[in-house]
């Protein structure tokens, strides 16, 4: 079906002019029709977590009451669904915070997380996940990406409290000229290491606090990632980020 076509159903249905709609997982995302107010997920169990929430937000926009509907396939039941299958379906009516899912998401699936584009499309990314250190979740990284894609060709980038190094490695994928990583985790810095295995030489890994190589360097960043520890108190955060201002090229994100 032709993307006009889809459009005019959806204003049909946004006009009241269509009650009930057939989809495929189309309309998981940039649906906005107000006077939805019932959806039915078919074989809600094979779906990821992140998705069945998307899904699920495409109704009670409006003022009316809503239900979304978890439906099993057919000849199966809670009992008989994959464990994961399972876990995904008791963490999705457990709560409507997309944090919440995303952290038991992460729970779920295991700390393994993919390459989402580029040259090493695809590729395995191992992480650590524990009280300091939390993979961003794909679809996190695939929207902050998105919004950097003009930018990531020929970029010098530095990645703080890198972690498993999953946002640099990013980058170098998408054609980042040059990445450093900066960790002071042995733990991680091992996990970096074997991240990039595949790649070529156009990296430097530093094993300090983000607080000492933000006072030592002098090299200008056109694409600056930083995430702290949640446990971080608001005034060295502020501390840190005024540092990286001169770290930040005139054109830098």
């Amino acid at each position: 079906m032709k993307s006009e076509e889809k459009e005019a159903i959806m204003e049909r249905m946004n006009e009241s002019k269509i009650d009930i709609l057939v989809s495929t997982v189309v309309i998981e995302v940039g649906i906005d029709i107000p006077n939805a107010t019932l959806m039915i997920i078919e074989s809600a169990e094979r779906f990821g977590l992140n998705q069945l929430h998307q899904l699920r937000g495409r109704v009670g926009r409006g003022s009316k009451k809503s239900q979304c509907i978890f439906h099993i396939s057919s000849k199966l039941d809670m009992s008989s669904i994959t464990d994961v299958g399972n876990k995904r379906l008791n963490a999705i009516v457990s709560t409507n915070d997309g944090f919440k899912l995303s952290e038991l998401d992460l729970q779920i699936r295991g700390h393994n997380m993919k390459i989402i584009s580029g040259s090493h499309k695809g590729q395995n990314i191992l992480t650590i996940n524990d009280s300091k250190t939390r993979p961003m979740m794909s679809i996190a990284r695939e929207g902050i990406f998105s919004s950097l894609q003009f930018h990531l060709s020929d970029a010098m980038v530095l990645d703080l409290y890198a972690g498993s190094g999953s946002m640099g490695i990013e980058a170098l994928s998408r054609g980042a000229k040059y990445v450093t990583f900066v960790e002071s985790s042995d733990k991680c810095i091992n996990i970096i290491h074997k991240n990039l295995v595949r790649f070529d030489t156009n990296f430097n890994i530093q094993k300090m606090s983000v607080d000492t190589y933000i006072s030592n360097a002098f090299d200008k960043y056109n694409i600056i990632f930083y995430d702290p520890p949640f446990d971080f108190e608001d005034s060295k955060i502020s501390d840190e980020i005024l540092g990286l201002e001169l770290l930040l090229a005139n054109t830098g994100y």
